[in-house]
């Protein structure tokens, strides 16, 4: 599980400058292409600073986090709108995209308005050897906002015994 306090891994402040990306401990974040990604390493938490850019084929291509998996396993995520009476107009969105033959399919898994409040627990979503048929690649979980900013709190996989 990530931990947004290390201040050595997430600077406090515009951490991520706009349009560009940086991987820790195998997560990908990848800023808004005018908005940096910014760390508030007292919350803990990191912001995307605005709605997740997305392309017409599903998968986002700026203010979200990725990681990769081969097999299945246990998602966790914490993933709070950073205003609490607009919560239930900012979703937060998790697909999979995975290489079928010479295509990328991508796999909605989640979407759901985000949690208003940080005391709120961390959420669970299970990958299954089912959601990952049909390659033999690496595929890769997007996770990303719509409607407007939605806070990073907590990120992890577990894979499956």
């Amino acid at each position: 599980m990530t931990d947004y306090s290390d201040a050595a891994k997430y600077p406090n402040g515009n951490w991520i400058a706009a349009g560009e990306s940086k991987t820790v401990d195998k997560i990908t974040y990848k800023a808004l292409s005018e908005k940096a990604f910014a760390s508030e390493i007292s919350k803990p938490r990191l912001k995307p600073q605005g709605k997740s850019e997305v392309g017409s084929d599903g998968i986002p291509t700026g203010g979200f986090a990725s990681f990769r998996i081969t097999m299945p396993g246990t998602v966790t995520f914490k993933m709070i709108s950073g205003n609490t009476d607009d919560a239930p107009n900012r979703f937060v969105h998790i697909v999979m995209a995975k290489k079928v033959g010479d295509n990328i399919e991508v796999v909605p898994l989640y979407e759901a308005p985000s949690d208003p409040k940080g005391s709120d627990p961390a959420r669970t979503l299970e990958i299954t050897k089912e959601h990952l048929e049909g390659t033999k690649e690496t595929a890769t979980v997007y996770f990303y906002c719509s409607g407007n900013a939605v806070n990073f709190h907590a990120l992890g996989f577990a894979p499956a015994n």
